[in-house]
């Protein structure tokens, strides 16, 4: 995506000032352009008591982390003298949640109880709050999430670009027949809920 900011460039002096334009600072992987006439350019030349327009494109790659940022520019004007402008350009946070597990096929008895180890990995590009939860299994079977440290959760916070193992343990019902069930395991995006990843777990009784 491009952000485009225009920057009028006055020359108060009474000759022709060669501007010089710059980049102090931007994101990593940001690249910013200057144009002038649709045409990218790093220095222009202004008249005595005149004005030019200059377009600032800053583009973006697809993964750029959300938020407000700067960037911060330099003109530099013949007789060296500095003029900063900064910049703001906000990312839109995109969601995007993934949920894996390694062994979906798993056998209990009854009584008993299963676990399934899994990964939640945020593929968004930004902080997420995601909630587990199971939204098929047999009646009388029972099920909590926990995390690599044996405390039970309902939900996960995961940074930008982060991924977390958890498991599932489900307990089967003490009167649960021999059979095939399945029992389908998902994470939601609190923030977004229609950015959500489901998972079919096969429990052989």
């Amino acid at each position: 995506q491009t952000a485009e900011y225009i920057m009028q460039v006055k020359n108060d002096g009474n000759g022709e000032d060669k501007v010089e334009l710059g980049v102090v600072s931007t994101q990593p992987g940001w690249v910013v352009t200057f144009e002038y006439t649709n045409l990218e350019v790093d220095r222009i030349i202004v008249g005595p008591r005149t004005s030019k327009t200059v377009a600032i494109k800053v583009r973006t790659p697809y993964e750029a982390e959300a938020g407000a940022f700067p960037t911060d520019l330099v003109l530099r004007d013949a007789g060296g003298n500095d003029n900063h402008v900064t910049v703001m350009t906000k990312v839109t946070q995109i969601y995007d949640i993934d949920l894996k597990c390694s062994q979906v096929h798993q056998v209990g008895t009854p009584g008993g109880f299963i676990t399934y180890p899994m990964v939640i990995e945020n593929l968004g590009n930004g902080h997420d709050t995601v909630e587990l939860q199971v939204t098929s299994m047999p009646d009388g079977w029972n099920y909590n999430f926990k995390d690599l440290n044996d405390q039970q959760i309902t939900s996960i916070d995961l940074d930008y670009g982060s991924k977390i193992d958890i498991r599932l343990n489900v307990w089967v019902a003490e009167d649960q027949m021999e059979t095939n069930v399945q029992v389908v395991a998902r994470a939601q995006s609190v923030f977004e809920p229609s950015q959500q990843d489901q998972i079919q777990l096969a429990a052989e009784i």
